[in-house]
């Protein structure tokens, strides 16, 4: 039967071998099984290794596929587990000897991570090794993969972006950030770095992938990228206030609400006040649209204070009201979208994280993932610290596209990433010291809630907001500075 590489196709093929039917199974061993052989050649250059590999895949993918949450993540997944299995093969069967045979036809590599592409030399060291270890374990998934594939697997870019299931521009963007990093961390100069095939001693060609074949199952980075995005809704069935201005609360048991103001004067405000005693004030100008505001207090009772501006900062009262909350579950508040953390369906922040967290095997893996991109692709803008106004709201996609942005702007963009992995993320709003600021938190099954963002490194969780990590490049004295985070003050949790 023709292969036929498409998602609906291999969806209804999943659906149909997750049901045990062997028919559906044979004609999936049937269209996968010439390009499976390739990758794993490309892999061991051995052609016995690579049609063992292939017998072991087919055995997981028949084992595991019932692990498989998303049905339309089958022909990523095949692919991850194809890469894992050819990594234990290189750490079991490639013995010594194999790897001195193809040192005599094959000398040695330098890497030279100047801009060209063609960058290998003669030269043996095993400390650079080592470091390279190091070094390419403090990438994200995809970049370190993307690079391995190309330089240590000399797979062609086309083969990369197919082998890891992105565009060609996305495999090229991941290669040259992890030639990126090695640079910066090596220094630009001619880079003396051994890259050799793996044997049962070196870990270099599958870091931090998993050390065995029954990790499999556990590292296939299989998490589902697809966005989960929570839609807020106004459907008026219980409110407060009264036009001009309304808060919507049909949908509190949610973790929020929904205001809008109509009438004519510059603006107004929504006060709301919850068990915990902290008011939240949320202005609205003149508009048909519903702005989400979070409950972010938990349960209880919250006070809701409806106000119309008179003249500068005078507001004249139009509505007090209480409501009980209780919610369906204390997450919630912290998925929906809202006033200050503002992204839809559509929006390039969404589909920028999807991409992002593609590799990632966990939700902390995605958290991981999407630190790390904040970080390098948004400086802090200056300008925009010495003269924005009162009242400023982020604008994720504006800062994604301008990569620039103040603490508000990062701790903005990077909630509405996780977010939309349906990851709960809190914006918190205080001090750093004696400096106002924002910072994130997050919430994940492995971990619970992890304060003011976190980032791994060395071992264990360091806490780590993204606008100090971007301005300072993880220094030991930033570190030092944020400690156990007895130097944050939260006033505010969005």
């Amino acid at each position: 039967m023709e292969n036929q590489f498409n998602i609906e196709y291999y969806t209804l093929l999943a659906e149909r071998i997750q049901a045990r039917d062997a028919d559906a199974f044979t004609e999936f061993y049937q269209v996968s099984y010439n390009d499976l052989y390739r990758y794993a050649y490309y892999f061991l250059k051995d052609a016995h290794l690579a049609q063992d590999a292939l017998h072991e895949i087919y055995i997981l993918v028949w084992r595991s596929i019932s692990s498989l949450k998303d049905n339309q993540m089958f022909h990523s997944w095949l692919k991850q587990i194809t890469y894992h299995v050819c990594c234990d093969f290189q750490r079991k069967y490639m013995s010594i000897s194999q790897h001195e045979a193809s040192a005599a036809d094959n000398t040695e590599f330098l890497l030279d991570l100047r801009e060209q592409d063609d960058c290998f030399q003669e030269l043996y060291d095993q400390e650079a090794l080592q470091r390279l270890e190091a070094y390419l374990a403090e990438l994200p998934a995809q970049p370190r993969k993307a690079f391995l594939l190309r330089y240590k697997n000399k797979l062609q870019m086309e083969q990369v972006a197919d082998f890891l299931g992105v565009s060609l521009s996305t495999a090229k963007r991941a290669v040259n950030r992890a030639k990126k990093h090695l640079r910066k961390r090596f220094g630009d100069t001619l880079l003396p770095l051994l890259l050799i095939f793996l044997s049962a001693f070196l870990l270099i060609g599958c870091i931090g992938d998993g050390a065995a074949a029954s990790a499999v199952e556990t590292e296939l980075g299989t998490r589902p990228n697809a966005p989960v995005v929570y839609e807020p809704e106004a459907p008026q069935t219980e409110t407060a206030g009264a036009e001009p201005l309304i808060v919507d609360i049909s949908n509190r048991s949610r973790g929020y609400v929904m205001a809008r103001y109509t009438g004519g004067a510059a603006r107004a405000n929504i006060q709301l006040t919850g068990p915990d005693g902290v008011a939240y004030k949320y202005f609205l100008t003149s508009s048909d649209t519903w702005t989400p505001l979070p409950l972010t207090a938990g349960d209880g009772t919250y006070q809701i204070d409806g106000y119309e501006n008179i003249s500068g900062t005078q507001y004249a009262v139009l509505f007090k009201e209480t409501m009980a909350l209780q919610l369906e579950d204390e997450l919630l508040p912290f998925l929906y979208p809202s006033q200050y953390v503002n992204f839809n369906r559509d929006s390039k922040a969404v589909a920028r994280a999807s991409e992002i967290v593609s590799e990632a095997s966990s939700d902390l893996d995605a958290v991981a993932d999407i630190y790390h991109y904040i970080i390098e692709h948004v400086s802090y803008d200056m300008e925009k610290a010495e003269t924005v106004k009162s009242g400023y709201l982020p604008d994720v996609d504006e800062t994604l596209e301008t990569g620039k942005g103040i603490c508000f702007d990062y701790a903005s963009l990077t909630a509405a990433m996780l977010r939309s992995q349906n990851i709960p993320a809190r914006l918190e709003i205080g001090y750093a010291g004696e400096i106002y600021h924002a910072w994130i938190s997050v919430y994940t099954e492995e971990t619970g809630w992890i304060d003011r963002l976190i980032e791994f490194a060395e071992g264990g969780w360091t806490r780590m907001d993204p606008t100090l990590a971007s301005e300072n490049g993880n220094s030991s004295a930033v570190l030092n500075y944020i400690g156990d985070g007895t130097n944050y003050t939260t006033q505010y949790i969005r």
